[in-house]
């Protein structure tokens, strides 16, 4: 049953995704994710993902260094800079979303490379561009909210956007 090493994997996975919306600055950010390359690299942290992650990846034999390399492009979400290009965004996506795909592929061959690479690589891509799009789309949303404001409510007591306008 792999299913307890594909949670490991995942929950490191959503982990170190939240870390910008832990961190009031990028610096503490950095060292949550220092923190996590010394787990990669063997050291034992009483910290049950940690744990259950060290555990996966010796059981499948998963390479540390595309996990570091995870981690690596994870320092991009602590600073507001966009991705300049769709290149930039490709690279992004290959070590975060098409890793997580690929490492995920592993555990369910046992360890094996079940190959696929290429697939992964462009599941991880797709995954990422519309996750963007949402992003935008909900930023969109958000922003219009902040927007319109009090001064944006109808005689009717709606938002800009047809529905009714919160106090």
């Amino acid at each position: 049953a792999v299913r307890p090493y594909l949670f490991a994997l995942y929950a490191f996975f959503a982990e170190t995704a939240r870390i910008p919306d832990l961190v009031s600055e990028p610096t503490l950010g950095e060292i949550r994710l220092q923190w996590w390359r010394d787990i990669i690299e063997g050291q034992s942290q009483d910290h049950p993902i940690a744990l259950a992650l060290h555990e996966t990846i010796n059981a499948f034999h998963l390479p540390r260094n595309a996990l570091l390399a995870l981690l690596d492009a994870r320092v991009q979400d602590l600073y507001d800079d966009p991705l300049p290009t769709v290149t930039d965004l490709e690279g992004y996506a290959g070590e975060t979303q098409s890793t997580l795909i690929r490492l995920a592929s592993f555990i369910l061959c046992e360890g094996k490379d079940p190959g696929g690479a290429d697939a992964a690589g462009h599941a991880g891509v797709a995954l990422a561009r519309e996750r963007q799009r949402l992003r935008i789309a909900r930023h969109d949303h958000v922003a219009a909210q902040h927007q319109i404001g009090a001064a944006g409510r109808d005689a009717d007591g709606l938002d800009g956007l047809g529905r009714p306008a919160e106090a």
